[in-house]
């Protein structure tokens, strides 16, 4: 199998390995600002743990790749 020297952006992986870390945050503040067109604008944005396991066990993991406060 032939390797590609791209990465798909559009799979979980891509994203997130392009946009996930604080490195390129630069790059994900302008390619949401695009997203949004003038009607939000984000300014900052920072990246916080993401995993957030439940308080009782019937209550499963949840992961949240972006957050707002």
């Amino acid at each position: 199998m032939k390797q590609s020297k791209y990465i798909d952006i559009t799979a979980d992986y891509g994203l997130k390995k392009v946009f996930g870390s604080d490195t390129n945050k630069v790059l994900l503040i302008a390619f949401l600002n695009e997203l949004f067109r003038g009607r939000k604008f984000i300014a900052d944005l920072y990246y916080n743990k993401n995993e957030h396991v439940g308080d009782i066990e019937d209550i499963g993991t949840v992961i949240f790749d972006l957050t707002k406060e």
